[in-house]
């Protein structure tokens, strides 16, 4: 009879033995020959170089007859104990489609404790803890799922607890996060409950522990690490395991948005476990090599009988496959305890089909819904980008920006965070409560703080960089210097080195170079892109230009002098539409009286490109857009500028703005970001090897056009005058 042990068969002569003993092998395959065939599995391995335990879990999903099949199972063996009882007991509820269970689990994962000492057990000899992760949306459904979950897994005197502690749990929960898993720890000498709850905001998670029930420490104790993963990761899951409504551990579990493959933050996550001492580097090491595929053609051992038969019934074309992936990390901590940590890798048998996956599309992109006023539209354009942060507090977009071939779009890891999250949280800073709600304002300035204390915690020297696996750059830098200034943060410390940085990428006539010349060789192996950096390590009107805002008076100013161009704008490196660099160049001159002729040159430019409808076109973007119509609009409310044609010019790109302004508070993305080759000084010398790319999200240009309305209205003599 087929059983999880065959498909084990084929990945067990790929088990890295670092993480694997030889002799725990043998003790999993023996427990595998037990279980049903499902080909989906997991080992949990303890990362200390001295605890060789590895434990063994099986998936079920809610298709495929999956539950039918293992209560099936289950209901055939003669030797089944309490626990398989039990989950008999949960997967006929899930199998009955009239049954309240049926829409309330969309996975069942069974766990078996491996001891070394297995020889040839029988089900009834394994007692299997029980994880369920809940389906549906809102909290109530949830709550009322985990109680019929968990009252079936339970005998009915053990749960005199278990509603109000769940109860307790929902609403301690901060929005959006509610409880996503209930287990019950079935095969342990006291049937601990375990409760998941994602996704608490990081900055929402100290609150949390604390309502439900953890002292200040033990709480901070979490806190901290948390900090620690999500530094990498994606997603942060809480898990409580509770024993009589007492909480006696937290544990913290890790993903990456990026399931196939490596996500290339896999390898620095592990580097900062072994650095804190939770894991021994030889086993960091293995698990990076344990993604991959098996297929029938170059399986060790003979491809499970279950899986041809299945084979049978598919179109021609698809072929099935064990795919190998790593799933997440875990850390667990409890009062009076260590930490310790945990990795989750498996496998399971998947469809590839002849034709390659469409790519993952960017999100679509909602119906224009224009905006009464300018006040309306700021409002519902910081809403938005309140919204837009992820678990850790990141906003992130761009993320095609060095995705090597191969790997899928909008994969995490090649997206920008510490760049992006600077910029839009320097626009999130310079909301005043008179721009919109005070409320609100308010909680953007929180907002920008947070964002500002990850950015300090992220990186332990220097500047900061497009993302956490790419050197410091002065553009990021820079910003991350102006969202300081913006909160009132004086530049000592860690700020301070930010800035050296930023002075010593600036040569003798003030131009700012994106990068040091020590940065090719770290650029060179993340992008694969060999050969000269010359020209990204060359001095950037653009990068100068945001520089010059934090000292107008410095020799960042007298390049901006002598780079404008006889039109009045500034053109830039990094940035298809000229608008980028003349309005920070504008930020930065407004108010030095030797510049108001070069200032007001640059205003006549920027009303000039405001079309009669108030859009500003873009030939790279092919129409007007709303990012160089938002920075058309900024350059001219922040440069004191009140002629006549400017207020006309800025009342018409206000009203566009306004007009075409998106249902969910957001603008389409426009923000052209140019990626020259690296060699090139000149970005137009070679626009065929030229790469460009938009922000995914609307991120960027969201927060553009929030910067720009805010400006207009701080203006008495702007266009909302």
């Amino acid at each position: 009879m087929p059983r999880l042990a065959d498909s084990f068969a084929l990945v067990a002569p790929l088990l890295p033995s670092e993480l694997v003993s030889a002799a725990t092998g043998d003790a999993l395959s023996t427990v595998a020959a037990a279980l049903p065939p499902i080909h989906r599995a997991g080992l949990e391995c303890r990362l200390a170089a001295d605890d060789d335990q590895v434990d063994l879990q099986q998936g079920f999903l809610a298709r495929d007859g999956e539950p039918r099949r293992l209560a099936t199972f289950v209901s055939q063996n003669e030797t089944v104990n309490g626990a398989w009882d039990a989950v008999r007991r949960l997967a006929e509820r899930w199998d009955n489609a009239d049954d309240t269970i049926h829409d309330a689990i969309a996975e069942l994962w069974l766990e078996h404790d491996v001891g070394g000492d297995v020889v040839r057990p029988a089900l009834g000899e394994l007692n299997p803890s029980a994880f369920a992760v809940l389906a549906g949306a809102g909290r109530d459904r949830r709550l009322s799922g985990a109680r019929a979950i968990l009252g079936t897994l339970m005998q009915p005197d053990q749960a005199t607890w278990l509603d109000p502690v769940l109860r307790r749990l929902t609403d301690a929960c901060p929005h959006p996060a509610a409880v996503s898993h209930v287990g019950l720890m079935l095969g342990r000498p006291v049937a601990a409950l375990r409760v998941h709850a994602s996704p608490i905001p990081l900055y929402a998670l100290d609150g949390f522990l604390r309502r439900v029930g953890l002292k200040r420490g033990d709480s901070r104790q979490a806190v901290s690490l948390a900090f620690a993963l999500l530094d990498h990761g994606d997603q942060l899951v809480v898990c409580l395991d509770i024993v009589e409504g007492s909480i006696v551990r937290v544990g913290l579990e890790c993903f990456f948005e990026q399931k196939q493959g490596t996500d290339p933050r896999w390898r620095p996550l592990l580097d900062r476990l072994v650095e804190l001492g939770l894991s021994s580097p030889d086993k960091a090491e293995a698990l990076t090599r344990w993604p991959g595929h098996v297929t029938p053609l170059d399986a060790a051992a003979p491809w499970p009988q279950d899986l041809i038969v299945q084979s049978l019934t598919q179109p021609v074309g698809e072929l099935g496959v064990i795919e190998r992936r790593l799933s997440h990390v875990k850390l667990t901590c409890g009062p009076g305890s260590a930490v310790t940590a945990k990795a989750y890798f498996g496998w399971g048998h998947v469809w590839v089909g002849a034709r390659e996956t469409a790519p993952r599309q960017p999100r679509r992109q909602p119906p224009a819904r224009p905006a009464a006023t300018a006040e309306v539209a700021l409002a519902t354009a910081v809403e938005h980008l309140l919204g837009m942060r992820n678990q850790a507090g990141w906003w992130r977009d761009f993320f095609d920006r060095a995705r090597p071939a191969g790997v899928g779009r909008r994969v995490m890891g090649y997206a920008s965070d510490e760049w992006v999250t600077a910029f839009v949280a320097n626009a999130l800073a310079a909301i005043d409560p008179g721009d919109v709600a005070p409320a609100l304002a308010t909680r953007a300035r929180t907002a920008a703080g947070q964002a500002l204390a990850l950015l300090l915690h992220r990186r332990s020297a220097g500047g900061w960089g497009y993302h956490a696996l790419l050197p410091a750059d002065a553009d990021t830098t820079t910003w991350v210097l102006r969202l300081a200034r913006s909160l009132d943060e004086p530049e000592r410390g860690r700020l301070a080195q930010a800035r050296r940085l930023v002075d010593s990428l600036t040569d003798a006539d003030g131009g700012v170079a994106t990068y040091a010349p020590t940065a090719a060789a770290p650029l060179a192996r993340f992008l694969r892109m060999d050969g000269s950096y010359e020209g990204w390590c060359s001095p950037h009107t653009c990068v100068t230009a945001a520089a010059a805002a934090l000292d107008p008076a410095s020799s960042w100013a007298a390049h901006l002098r002598a780079a404008q161009r006889a039109d009045g704008s500034w053109t830039g490196h990094w940035w298809d539409d000229a608008e980028y660099t003349t309005a920070r160049a504008v930020e930065a001159l407004a108010d030095s009286p030797g510049d108001r002729d070069a200032v007001a040159a640059a205003v006549g430019w920027c009303a000039d490109r405001v079309g009669g409808d108030g859009g500003v076109s873009s030939g790279a973007h092919g129409g007007p857009s709303a990012f160089a119509t938002a920075l058309a609009l900024q350059a001219i409310a922040v440069s004191g500028v009140a002629d006549e044609p400017a207020l006309l010019a800025a009342a018409r790109a206000e009203r566009w703005l306004l007009d075409h302004q998106l249902e969910d508070g957001s603008w389409a993305p426009s923000a052209r970001l140019r990626v020259p080759p690296p060699d090139a000084r000149d970005p137009l010398a070679s626009p065929q090897f030229t790469l460009t790319y938009v922000d995914d999200e609307g991120a960027f240009t969201t927060a553009a056009a929030a910067a720009a309305l805010a400006a207009a209205r701080s203006r008495p003599h702007s266009a909302s005058a």
